[in-house]
């Protein structure tokens, strides 16, 4: 989805959300000799993620909800999760 909730080709790899609060993490191969592959993304309820500079909350084990500062306790400590998307390492001798 763009920033207006309209549905637009998957054209980057990347985290992707759904209008329902799921990610995905897609891998599009920019020469298109390969079909996008898209992967949904479980989380931990209760925990908070930082994803494509912004935080959430998983409320169940795959949908993260946008976390207002407005509801966060000034007290309150949380471990927040930082999903690191899956690279492929090539050495070169």
């Amino acid at each position: 989805n763009d920033e207006g909730g309209a549905c637009t080709p998957i054209n980057n790899t990347g985290y992707y959300f759904t209008n329902a609060g799921e990610v995905y993490y897609c891998v599009h191969d920019s020469e298109n000799l390969e079909p996008t592959e898209c992967t949904k993304q479980a989380c931990i309820s209760g925990q908070y993620y930082y994803i494509d500079e912004a935080y959430y909350r998983c409320e169940s084990s795959s949908s993260l909800v946008p976390v207002m500062s407005r509801y966060c306790s000034y007290n309150e400590n949380v471990i927040i999760n930082f999903p690191l998307a899956l690279t492929e390492n090539t050495r070169q001798d």
